[in-house]
């Protein structure tokens, strides 16, 4: 490699997982906006499980950092990829995101005819399920035909922007692959699969059948779909912190901290990124009157200025600087003080995020 001219230099590169153990209460569950299956609760222990179920391929290759426009609107997980990433590079060890999905307008996507006695519709509305024969983008469902004592036999893999998610045992008939897709997790299968009545397209020994998936469209998410995403972490996920990064809107912020009331969590609320106090003390008036009970909420200000990626795709890159994301402030409290010192943020769950004392809590 070439001699380097002197001077400082820094390459950033995406977070790992953590080799530490995780607080009973460390776990954060994240609702936000990206490509991928929605409304199903996705286990998130590195960056790298966030690209694997959320990413997209720009440019050639898988991100899940990605501002995406396949039709009338724009799919952004600039914010949720960012905080997510920033979580993990500073200790944070276990999330669980589920993607929020419009309830009222959008697409999902189908194989329609082109599964023959089974259809495949996507776990979750959107163009990023949608795919084709051109390329390894969205989901394709492969079927290879072997023979196994003298008997035609199955095998099928599930691939998602050319990453394989899942692989078969030995199928037999229509009816075992339509079982088998529906055994997975939702966030592995992709898709559901139910049955049709039409001629099986289950190839003869030695062939490959793909089916394809068509007709997603994306659309805008509303303040009430949060609510919807939030549903599924439910009692049985345990004690934890939720949040909706960067969303700073009156409703999420009541949603959110009624969602940690019902279950015994905290709400990690991001303040406005302003730095006017007015504004921010607006903002905590609010969580006090839109929430059933506020003392399961904290309002978290500034915006804080990190590190981010370092790419060559300067699609994928923060539009202020090439190597810095302006990040809400939630994520901070979430990796530097759950995992690693569980007496203090026992301490500050039960003291300091008390909104009906009316503080607000300023992380410098």
């Amino acid at each position: 490699m070439a001699n380097q001219a002197p001077g400082v230099y820094i390459n950033v590169a995406a977070s790992s997982a953590s080799t530490r153990g995780n607080n009973p209460t460390g776990t954060w569950f994240v609702v936000g906006n990206a490509a991928g299956v929605s409304n199903i609760a996705v286990p998130i222990n590195s960056i790298a499980d966030f690209t694997k179920y959320f990413g997209q391929i720009v440019n050639g290759q898988v991100t899940g950092r990605y501002a995406v426009k396949p039709g009338a609107v724009t799919v952004d997980s600039t914010l949720l990829y960012d905080s997510l990433d920033v979580f993990f590079r500073e200790g944070g060890i276990n999330a669980y995101v589920s993607n929020v999905a419009p309830t009222s307008t959008g697409a999902t996507a189908t194989s329609g005819s082109n599964g023959g006695k089974f259809v495949l519709t996507a776990n979750g509305k959107g163009a990023w399920a949608n795919s084709s024969s051109a390329g390894a983008a969205g989901v394709i469902l492969s079927i290879t035909g072997i023979t196994v004592n003298s008997t035609t036999a199955y095998l099928a893999t599930i691939a998602y922007n050319g990453i394989t998610m899942a692989s078969s045992p030995l199928l037999g008939s229509d009816t075992d692959v339509i079982n088998w897709v529906n055994s997975l997790p939702g966030y592995v299968s992709m898709v559901t699969a139910s049955s049709a009545s039409a001629s099986s397209i289950l190839p003869s020994t030695g062939s490959v059948t793909n089916i394809y998936l068509t007709g997603g469209t994306d659309a805008a998410t509303a303040d009430a779909d949060v609510a919807v995403a939030l549903e599924v972490f439910n009692e049985s996920f345990g004690p934890g912190q939720v949040s909706a990064p960067g969303n700073t809107s009156n409703t999420v912020y009541g949603t959110l901290t009624n969602h940690a009331a019902a279950f015994n969590r905290v709400a990690i609320l991001d303040a406005p990124n302003s730095a006017t106090v007015t504004d921010l003390t607006a903002a905590a008036t609010i969580v006090k009157s839109t929430a059933n009970d506020p003392s399961y909420a904290g309002l978290f200000a500034p915006w804080l200025v990190v590190p981010g990626v370092v790419s060559t795709l300067l699609s994928q890159l923060p539009m202020t600087h090439p190597t810095l994301a302006c990040l809400p402030p939630g994520w901070s409290f979430l990796a530097l003080y759950l995992p690693a010192q569980p007496k203090l943020a026992d301490l500050y769950l039960t003291a300091l995020y008390r909104l009906q004392h009316s503080l607000l809590l300023t992380l410098l």
